[in-house]
């Protein structure tokens, strides 16, 4: 048996929502269903907050409508569950943040989970603020399921699968407290486990209330027990241009901001069948847009294994990990010479820099947004962590695909201390040179036994082995990195600032005998923006495959866990 204990918190206003139309709406769906099932309402309860709640027989029960479930036995309590702290502020939630739009959501919550991505298991229970599915902004209690890698799933009740047995507890309902800035925090407790006897996952909140189960027979995964505990928050941001959402998470407050400032996972815990409490090991975060949304994690005495999370969404004064200061966003000027902090190019289009006078750091806004994790074709074996120079001695480097120094932002693998650029990683898959006819393909190795020497057709220099390069196989052509991207241009223009990343210094002659002027540096930049946007997506995707089929395709999701 594994159970994932934890306490959550969190908080932010937002403007109220209210009218007839889309309560009529609501109410005319739920008869519909109701008259669709066959299953009438017994009776009908108006909660404090006004919802309206159905209550159906138990011979209705909406389990029975799967063809898995046709002669089931409910089970209407489980055989045996952990015993959990008492916390003082049960049945309490954490904050009500701010959505931007009616179809965006702010949720914390976790997920116990096995099986692979493309068809994970996934059993999910927290609060959620969305409006286009509840009719206002009151932050809600909410399952979620998927059996099949988020190929399909369900809310609450939407559809048979999770059987709830409460008679105290709706699904849906919206949380009564809310935490306030500097003010009273308030929790919900709650328990996910597996019943040793019947395999069913129970989900219990506010320490002694038991909602229901989802049934191991639901799952070809979690009936054998859950491989990975999460917890979180996560928004959704339907925002596709250049601006980011302003829907915040959690409370609306960066991390750093501490209690009663910034929303909080306390006493995170796995129990294992013997009812005793561990503390999660070998985790780590993961954050999707940490200009928006950040985390910090750390133990305590009284609260265990905890983390602090959230963040305003979109905001004028941002922060980042490489820098002490907040930044601010600009954008570049012809005539400006200003060197990049992250890839240690020359600026170009919209850029951040330190709001405070005295300070020179500047960064790219594709700098800026790169993520702290990756994994790339050239170094399968390992994920690749982004390094900032500032906060450790691992600076200079040699980078791994082009051979040159470097001093700025690195991805990095410790276990075999590997190194690329930022640019040099964000270099497209194939590339066409005017120099040759057909399109050369990026490969990461020379294509010759080592004791062969391999020669860049573009410079004529010869080439190390274990460098990347653009290759054509046909024609047995080759260049490294930079004569593909300088292209037309090897030198700086007379009277230009020529500039070296490479063994040659400042002065600008890299050490494989490249001169890099300023618009050779703009074109490298061109061409690694472009190919960074494009790796950005390939990780969202990446991560997206084990999420859930009920976001809508066109929309981009930002998600900040603790794993």
């Amino acid at each position: 048996m594994m159970v994932a204990h934890f306490v959550l918190s969190v908080l932010i206003v937002a403007a109220i929502v209210s009218g007839s139309e889309f309560s009529d709406t609501r109410d005319a769906k739920v008869e519909k269903i109701l008259k669709k099932l066959n299953k009438p309402a017994l009776k009908s309860i108006k909660s404090p907050d006004g919802d309206i709640i159905d209550c159906v027989h138990m011979n209705n029960h909406p389990i029975y409508d799967h063809p898995f479930f046709k002669n089931y036995t409910i089970q209407m309590k489980p055989s045996s569950y952990p015993k959990v702290r008492p916390n003082p502020s049960e049945r309490k939630v954490s904050w009500s943040p701010y959505v931007q739009t009616p179809k965006e959501f702010s949720l914390a919550q976790m997920w116990v989970m096995a099986g692979p991505f493309s068809e994970v298991n996934s059993v999910e229970a927290g609060w959620q603020v969305y409006q286009d599915r509840y009719g206002d902004d009151n932050p809600r209690y909410f399952i979620f399921w998927t059996a099949d890698g988020y190929h399909s799933g369900c809310y609450n009740l939407d559809c048979p699968g999770f059987v709830p047995v409460s008679q105290n507890f709706a699904l849906g309902a919206a949380v009564s407290n809310v935490s306030t800035l500097n003010g009273q925090q308030y929790h919900i407790p709650t328990t996910i486990w597996k019943d040793p006897h019947t395999g069913n996952w129970w989900l219990k909140f506010n320490d002694h209330e038991f909602v229901g189960y989802w049934p191991s027979i639901l799952f070809n995964h979690l009936k054998d027990g859950a491989t990975e505990i999460q917890w979180g928050g996560e928004i959704i941001n339907f925002k596709d241009g250049s601006l980011h959402t302003t829907t915040r998470m959690g409370s609306g407050h960066f991390a750093e901001e501490g209690y009663q400032k910034a929303s909080y996972f306390k006493n995170l815990e796995i129990i294992d069948e013997h009812d005793i409490h561990n503390k999660p090991k070998e985790g780590y975060s993961y954050m999707t847009q940490e200009s928006c949304y950040n985390i910090r994690s750390g133990y305590a005495k009284i609260w265990g294994v905890y983390f602090y999370y959230g963040g305003p969404g979109r905001n004028q004064n941002l922060r980042h990990p490489s820098h002490n200061h907040p930044l601010r966003g600009h954008k570049a000027q012809v005539e400006d010479e200003i060197i990049c902090s992250g890839c240690d190019l020359d600026l170009i289009g919209a850029y951040f820099k330190c709001t405070k006078s005295e300070c020179d750091y500047f960064l790219h806004k594709s700098c800026f947004d790169l993520p702290r994790e990756i994994r790339h074709k050239s170094h399968p074996d390992h994920p690749l962590i982004l390094l900032y120079s500032p906060q450790n001695n691992h600076f200079p480097y040699t980078c791994d695909a082009c051979g040159e120094y470097g001093s700025g932002f690195t991805y990095n693998c410790s276990i075999c201390q590997y190194d690329v650029h930022v640019g040099c990683v964000s270099m497209p898959e194939t590339m066409k040179h005017d120099e040759h006819v057909h399109p050369l393909a990026l490969i990461y190795k020379a294509p010759c036994p080592t004791d062969h020497i391999f020669t860049c057709d573009v410079c004529n220099e010869t080439m190390p082995h274990n460098l990347w390069l653009y290759y054509c196989q046909k024609c047995d052509y080759g260049a490294h990195l930079h004569s593909c991207v300088a292209e037309e241009e090897e030198k700086p223009e007379k009277g230009g600032r020529g500039r070296g990343r490479g063994r040659g210094g400042e002065g600008g002659s890299s050490g494989n005998g490249v001169n890099r002027g300023r618009s050779s540096a703009n074109s490298e930049l061109a061409a690694m923006l472009k190919a960074q946007r494009e790796m950005e997506q390939m990780q969202i995707a990446l991560h997206l495959e084990m999420q859930r089929a009920k976001i809508d395709k066109k929309s981009r999701k930002h998600m900040l866990k603790m794993i």
